[in-house]
C-alpha cells in the first residue's frame, strides 16, 4: 500500500516540511515509524494513483532491519539524499523512476558524496548548535519560557520510558492520547509558545500520571512492606513521591494547582509521612471498631441484667430498705438499662428481624411501666 504523508522536522535548528508517498502495511505503521525518527506527522492518506504521477526518486531506506521505499516528488537526486540523511533515515539506494534512471556506478557515486556532505553538514550545525545555545542564552531572558523548555525536554524523556513499559498495564486509548499530546507539544516547542505549552503539559501530567499509577498498582503483586508493623508498601511510596514531583513540576512552569498539589508544595515531604501515618491509622482503626462492637454487646447484657437485679429488688420485701438508702444510683441503674435496650433494638430493627423487633418493643414498654411504679413504690417508703 502508498501512503501519502506530509510531516515535519526540526533537526539541529533546522525544520524540514516534507510531502512524500511511503510504501507500508498499513497508517498505524506509517504513523509509528515516522514517530521513531521524532518526525511530528501532519496528514496520512492513502495513495491510490500511480506512483510516477507523484514521484520522480524512489529512496530505500533501511528501518529496523527492514527496507523502507519512499518517493519523493524533488528532482535533484543528490539534494534528495541529503536531506533524507540530515532527516536520519539510513539511505542504502536511491534513483530515479522510470525512463530517468541512471546507472547503478554514478548512483553510488551520488549517494556516497551525499552522505559525506550530510555528516560535514551535521557536524557544521552541531557546532552552530552549540554557539546559537550560548546565544539563547543572553537572548531568552523569559526565564518562564526556559523553564517549561527544559521541562519540555525532561517529559519527552519520561514519556518515552514510561511508554516503554506500560504496553500490557496501560488502556491503549490513553498511550494513544499522550502520544498525540506529545506530538502537539512538539509542534509548541517549535513554535515557542510557552503558555500553550503550560496548558498541554497539564493535560499531559493528568493522563501520564494516570498511566503510571494503573502500572504501579499492577506492582502491587509484588510489593514490599519496608516496615513489619505497616501496611505502606514500597510500590505506595513511590506512588507518593511521584505525586510529589509532579507537584514541583506544576509549581516550576507556574501552572494552576490542584488540591493535592497544594498539601505537597505546602508540607513537601512531611506531606508523605502524614499520607503514610493516616494510612496505617486507618488501617489499625478497623480493629478498634471490632473492639467497640463487643463492648456494646457486653454493655446490652449488663443492661438487660440490671433491669432484671432491680425488678428483684422490688419483688423482694427483706432489702426494701436498701432501695430507700440507694435510691438515685438505683434510678441511675435503670436508665443505663432502658439505654442498653434502645441500643439494642436499634441492632435488631437494623437487622430486620420483625419478631424479636416486637418482642424487644414491648420489654421497652414494660420497663418504663416497672420504671414508673418503683419509683412511685419507694417514694411512698
Amino acid at each position: 500500500m502508498f501512503f501519502r504523508v506530509v510531516w515535519l522536522k526540526e533537526t539541529k535548528n533546522k525544520k524540514y516540511n516534507i510531502d512524500i508517498l511511503l510504501e507500508w502495511d498499513s497508517e498505524s505503521f506509517v504513523r509509528e515509524t515516522l514517530q521513531s525518527y521524532n518526525i511530528v506527522v501532519l496528514r496520512v492518506s492513502e495513495h491510490k494513483k500511480s506512483v510516477e504521477e507523484f514521484a520522480s526518486i524512489k529512496i530505500v531506506a533501511i528501518h529496523h532491519q527492514q527496507e523502507l521505499s519512499i518517493f519523493s516528488y524533488l528532482k535533484d537526486l543528490k539534494n534528495a539524499i541529503l536531506i533524507f540523511s540530515m532527516i536520519g533515515f539510513d539511505i542504502k539506494y536511491a534513483n530515479f523512476i522510470g525512463e530517468q534512471k541512471i546507472p547503478e556506478m554514478e548512483v553510488k557515486e551520488i549517494l556516497n558524496s551525499a552522505q559525506k556532505e550530510a555528516k560535514d553538514i551535521q557536524l557544521s550545525l552541531q557546532i552552530q548548535n552549540e554557539t546559537q545555545k550560548k546565544q539563547e542564552s543572553k537572548i531568552y531572558k523569559d526565564q518562564t519560557l526556559d523553564k517549561v523548555l527544559k521541562i519540555v525536554d525532561k517529559t519527552f524523556l519520561e514519556i518515552d520510558n514510561l511508554t516503554s513499559k506500560v504496553w500490557e498495564t496501560a488502556s491503549q486509548s490513553d498511550i494513544r492520547d499522550l502520544s498525540v499530546m506529545k506530538q502537539d507539544l512538539t509542534k509548541l516547542k517549535m513554535w515557542r509558545n510557552d503558555d500553550k505549552m503550560i496548558e498541554l503539559l497539564q493535560k499531559i501530567y493528568q493522563t501520564y500520571y494516570k498511566i503510571h499509577d494503573t502500572y504501579m498498582l499492577s506492582l502491587k503483586k509484588e510489593q514490599q512492606y519496608p516496615i513489619s508493623w505497616s501496611i505502606v508498601s514500597d510500590v505506595d511510596v513511590l506512588m507518593e513521591l511521584e505525586k510529589l514531583n509532579k507537584a514541583k513540576k506544576v509549581k516550576e512552569i507556574g501552572a494552576k494547582r490542584d488540591k493535592d498539589d497544594t498539601f505537597y508544595l505546602s508540607f513537601d515531604k512531611i506531606w508523605l509521612y502524614i499520607r503514610f501515618l493516616v494510612q496505617d491509622i486507618t488501617n489499625k482503626a478497623k480493629d478498634l471498631s471490632v473492639f467497640f462492637e463487643k463492648i456494646f454487646c457486653y454493655l446490652e447484657i449488663f443492661a438487660i441484667s440490671v433491669l432484671v437485679f432491680s425488678w428483684l429488688i422490688i419483688r423482694s420485701q427483706k432489702i426494701t430498705f436498701v432501695i430507700d438508702i440507694y435510691l438515685y444510683q438505683y434510678l441511675f441503674l435503670i436508665k443505663v438499662a432502658i439505654f442498653g435496650l434502645l441500643i439494642f433494638i436499634f441492632k435488631r430493627f437494623k437487622s430486620q428481624q420483625i419478631k424479636k423487633n416486637i418482642l424487644i418493643l414491648c420489654l421497652i414498654f414494660l420497663s418504663y411501666i416497672l420504671l414508673f411504679f418503683m419509683t412511685k413504690f419507694i417514694f411512698i417508703l
